[in-house]
C-alpha cells in the first residue's frame, strides 16, 4: 500500500485577494485563479491522491511590493481559520504572517491562539530586499520560538534581483527565487541571534537547497547547519528531480524533508503516483518514503 501523502507546499488564499495574486503571477493568470479556488485545493484529496494538503499565502504573493493593511493579514488569516474547520482532515493552514510589520507579535501570538500549528513568512522584505537575520525583527522570531510555530521560510521575488535573473533564461525567475531563499537561510544561520532561535523548525523550499551546497564554503556554517543547531531546518521535494532529492536525503537524511509540490504553481496537476515513483527512485522506501510523504509534516504541524 502506497503512503499516504500530505503535501506542504500547496497555495490558497480567499477569492477576496484574487485582485493580488492575479498582479505577483501576471504570467500565471490560471495558477492565480486556482489559488482562490478551494474547490480546486481540495479536489486531489477527494480523488483519493493525497491525504491532506498544507495551504499557505506568502505576504508577498498576495500584496508583492504593496503595503501591507495588517487588518487584511488578520482576514487572511481568520479565513483560512474558517476554511480548515470545515475540512479538518484535509486541510492544515499556515497562518499569513509578515515579520517586518508591527504587529506581527501580537497577529503570531493570536493565531497561535486560534489553533494554528504553523505559520508562513518571507524570507525577504519585498521593498528593501533585507533578509531575515534583520536584528528590527528578532522580536518577531522570538515570538515564533515561544510559540512553537513550524515555520515555512517562503521565497520573494525581490524585484532587483529577479530584474537580473529573468533575462537569462526560462528558469531565471526560479534561479533569483532560490537564491534569495538560500542566501537570507544562511545570513539567518550565520548571525548572532540563531543562538537563541535554532529550537525553531523552519521548513525552506527545494528550490533554495544550494544553502546546502555553499554552506561548507564558510568556516562553522556547515556545521551550524547540518549540526545540532540546524536539526529543525527542513527541505522539500519541490521538483521531485531524483538525483536532486537524492543529494538532499544525503545532506538531511529522510527525517528532515518534506513533500512539497508547490501547487498549482510549479507543479501544476500533482500525481501522487508520478511523484511517489520519483522518491522511489531517489532511494525512498519504507519507513524513510513514508516519513518524507507525509509523517514528517504531520509531526511538524499535526503534533503527532
Amino acid at each position: 500500500m502506497p503512503p499516504a501523502i500530505t503535501d506542504f507546499h500547496v497555495h490558497y488564499v480567499g477569492p477576496r485577494w484574487h485582485t493580488g495574486v492575479l498582479r505577483s503571477l501576471p504570467h500565471l493568470p490560471d495558477s492565480a485563479a486556482r489559488i482562490t479556488d478551494i474547490a480546486d485545493v481540495l479536489a486531489p484529496i477527494q480523488a483519493g491522491q493525497f491525504q491532506s494538503r498544507v495551504l499557505s499565502a506568502p505576504v508577498s504573493m498576495v500584496f508583492g511590493t504593496a503595503a501591507v493593511d495588517p487588518e487584511e493579514i488578520r482576514l487572511i488569516n481568520d479565513h483560512l481559520a474558517s476554511v480548515v474547520a470545515q475540512h479538518t482532515e484535509a486541510l492544515i493552514g499556515l497562518a499569513t504572517i509578515d515579520l517586518w510589520n508591527p504587529a506581527a507579535t501580537q497577529e503570531i501570538q493570536r493565531v497561535a491562539d486560534l489553533g494554528f500549528t504553523g505559520v508562513v513568512v518571507d524570507a525577504a522584505q519585498m521593498n528593501t530586499g533585507t533578509f531575515a537575520h534583520d536584528p528590527q525583527i528578532l522580536p518577531a522570531w522570538r515570538a515564533l520560538r515561544d510559540s512553537r510555530l513550524t515555520v515555512f521560510f517562503h521565497p520573494v521575488s525581490l524585484p532587483a534581483v529577479t530584474a537580473a535573473f529573468a533575462g537569462t533564461s526560462r528558469a531565471g525567475v526560479l534561479l533569483a527565487r532560490g537564491a534569495v531563499d538560500a542566501g537570507s537561510l544562511l545570513a539567518l544561520l550565520d548571525a548572532p541571534q540563531w543562538d537563541e532561535l535554532h529550537d525553531l523548525q523552519l521548513v525552506v523550499p527545494g528550490i533554495a537547497a544550494s544553502a546546502l551546497w555553499f554552506a561548507p564554503f564558510f568556516d562553522g556554517l556547515d556545521s551550524t547547519l547540518l549540526g545540532p543547531k540546524g536539526r529543525g531546518i527542513h527541505l522539500d521535494t519541490m521538483g521531485f528531480d531524483p538525483a536532486n532529492t537524492r543529494y538532499l536525503l544525503e545532506r538531511l537524511g529522510a527525517e528532515r524533508l518534506v513533500f512539497g509540490s508547490d501547487a498549482p504553481i510549479v507543479d501544476k496537476q500533482p500525481d501522487a503516483t508520478r511523484l511517489l515513483s520519483h522518491l522511489n527512485s531517489a532511494g525512498l522506501h519504507g519507513a524513510a518514503l513514508a516519513a518524507v510523504a507525509g509523517g514528517n509534516a504531520e509531526r511538524l504541524l499535526r503534533r503527532t
